[in-house]
């Protein structure tokens, strides 16, 4: 069952292509979405990659919390973790099951490594807005199911965000998928340790933005990696709320005025860089 769903927005798809643009640029999209849908939704950005002559990917795409990844659109979806026990899915769409029957409006989603239940409806655009489900009923029938999940005891990660209760299975999360990025980074970037300089950094700059709880990890993750590897990690929430990232931007249309800042200052250095290299070639002919 497929609910009404609002695509990207086409400034913020414009937005991904500028900065994909970018050779020094790497764009990794983590959502907690199906592959379908992330590939019907970014598939109209011209290359999602990173330059052959650098690295294999330049923007990436990972589905259902990084469960499900590729490195660009000429790769095979991979597997962040082989073997994960899904042996809980017969027993959980049970429970939800009965949950929708006394639930109006609340229906579930089936995905490839969890199961959904939802009472809204969600939008790319990061707003949300009703479906037939009365909030307040919802939210009552929601702290239920995560009790009656508890009970069953099965080795599952239950997140409960705005609008939606999602069980999958553990140690699937965006702070793995994101480990993983970093060290093929690493060894993309640096494929020969060094001896004088073993810890040299995957990357010179990480911006991370999220909207969701379950990016939490994720920012936690990035805040210790900054320790580490990174000299510079930027952790930013899209709407003010508790969270472990160090920043935040008050709505939707604040990261797109972000974004697009971002994408304009890159596309002007890059504008500059090239005017210097004509002017330096022009100035080496003339002097010869």
């Amino acid at each position: 069952m497929r609910r009404n769903r609002v695509p990207p927005e086409r400034h913020f798809l414009n937005l991904l292509d500028r900065l994909t643009r970018d050779r020094r640029n790497v764009v990794f999209i983590v959502s907690s979405r199906k592959i379908k849908t992330l590939v019907e939704d970014f598939g109209t950005i011209q290359e999602l990659g990173w330059e052959e002559c650098i690295a294999p990917w330049r923007c990436s795409i990972a589905a259902e919390h990084g469960y499900f990844y590729r490195w660009n659109s000429r790769m095979d979806w991979t597997l962040m973790v082989r073997g994960v026990d899904l042996s809980f899915q017969p027993r959980v769409l049970a429970t939800l099951t009965s949950y929708v029957n006394r639930t109006n409006g609340s229906w579930i989603e089936t995905r490839g490594s969890s199961v959904v239940w939802w009472v809204h409806t969600p939008s790319f655009s990061m707003r949300r807005h009703y479906e037939d489900c009365d909030p307040e009923w919802g939210t009552l029938q929601a702290s239920q199911l995560i009790h009656d999940i508890d009970a069953l005891r099965l080795p599952v990660s239950i997140l409960s965000s705005s609008g939606f209760i999602e069980i999958g299975p553990q140690f699937v999360t965006k702070a793995r998928l994101v480990s993983n990025l970093v060290n093929a980074l690493r060894q993309q970037r640096f494929p020969c340790p060094s001896k004088t300089q073993p810890n040299r950094r995957p990357a010179d700059f990480v911006l991370c933005f999220g909207d969701d709880r379950s990016d939490e990890d994720m920012f936690a993750y990035l805040q210790q990696m900054s320790e580490r590897c990174v000299s510079n990690v930027i952790t930013c929430t899209v709407g003010v709320r508790p969270s472990s990232a160090h920043h935040y931007v008050r709505s939707p249309d604040e990261f797109f005025t972000l974004l697009t800042q971002l994408a304009d200052n890159w596309w002007m250095a890059q504008a500059w860089s090239l005017a210097l290299d004509l002017y330096c070639s022009m100035k080496n002919k003339g002097g010869a």
